[in-house]
């Protein structure tokens, strides 16, 4: 009995995984909940969003914020020295089959373009998705059916350049050494307290809405907007606070995600690993060898 609810939970990720699904399964399905931004159909992506001629001032007042922000992560020349991060995180949710799940997710990210999501699943299986700066593939893997790959479309290869582009430090570092036309939007609110808003453009065009606090110049909120299978565009809103340090920069470990007031996930980062040694090109390659599997016990 054990193997078949097992297998049906699998089959139900795998079906998401390689099928466009409605918004009502969206919100109803916690998993698809936390892959939503991997998994959305871009053939309807919303239009180019260029931001209003800024004056010389307002872009100044814009380097100004991104400048204490560099200084606030640990300076320039700490940031410019990492070239590949590896995040870990791990989140609690409610399955309507399944009941609680336990997600960990490994994030990979090798500057300038690469990218590599794995999420093990428990009680469950293993997914995940990689980006090797050109063309994505996602695969699902389980013990009872094994490795399952799939191409992504182009376009939402094309998106992962953004997922990569939104890295924090890396944001950083790319917005101090190119020619990036940031602006400065206005000020708003966090949890209460007073942020500086920078409009950013995204390697798609999209802008990015940074929210940068006054206080201590750590980004702790942006939007961008995301289209959904159903050809709805919204807001996503990421959260970001209780900021560590880690080898002298600051780095946020817990995440928490929106659409719409609609919490997708909340995150709690459980290690972060600066410059590891282990990473090259092979680890984003197309899903085969260089994924590592754990098999659920006998």
């Amino acid at each position: 009995m054990q193997v078949n609810i097992y297998t049906l939970d699998i089959n139900h990720i795998r079906k998401f995984l390689f099928s466009r699904l409605g918004t009502q399964l969206f919100l109803v399905c916690i998993v698809g909940c936390l892959f939503f931004n991997i998994m959305m159909d871009q053939s309807a992506a919303p239009p180019a969003e260029p931001a209003p001629k800024a004056s010389e001032a307002n872009m100044a007042k814009a380097k100004e914020i991104l400048a204490a922000a560099v200084e606030a992560y640990g300076g320039l020349e700490k940031l410019q020295a990492v070239k590949n991060i590896v995040i870990k995180t791990r989140a609690t949710a409610n399955s309507p089959t399944r009941g609680q799940m336990q997600i960990e997710t490994t994030s990979y990210y090798l500057y300038p373009d690469k990218f590599r999501q794995d999420f093990k699943i428990s009680p469950g299986g293993q997914m995940g998705f990689v980006f090797d700066g050109v063309s994505a593939f996602g695969y699902v893997f389980d013990d009872v059916s094994g490795m399952t790959t799939q191409p992504l479309p182009v376009g939402r290869a094309n998106a992962f350049k953004d997922t990569v582009f939104r890295e924090p430090l890396w944001m950083l570092t790319n917005l101090s050494e190119n020619e990036i036309p940031i602006q400065y939007g206005g000020t708003g609110e966090v949890d209460g307290k007073p942020a500086d808003i920078l409009l950013v453009p995204q390697p798609t065009t999209r802008i990015l809405q940074l929210f940068v606090s006054q206080e201590t110049h750590h980004i702790v909120k942006f939007i961008h907007r995301e289209t959904t299978p159903e050809g709805v565009t919204a807001d996503r809103e990421t959260f970001m606070d209780d900021y560590r340090d880690v080898e002298g920069i600051k780095v946020a470990h817990r995440i928490v995600q929106k659409i719409e007031d609609q919490v997708l996930s909340d995150s709690r980062v459980t290690e972060v690993i600066l410059n590891a040694k282990e990473i090259d090109e092979s680890v984003f390659q197309k899903p085969g060898e260089n994924i590592k599997f754990t098999r659920s016990p006998s």
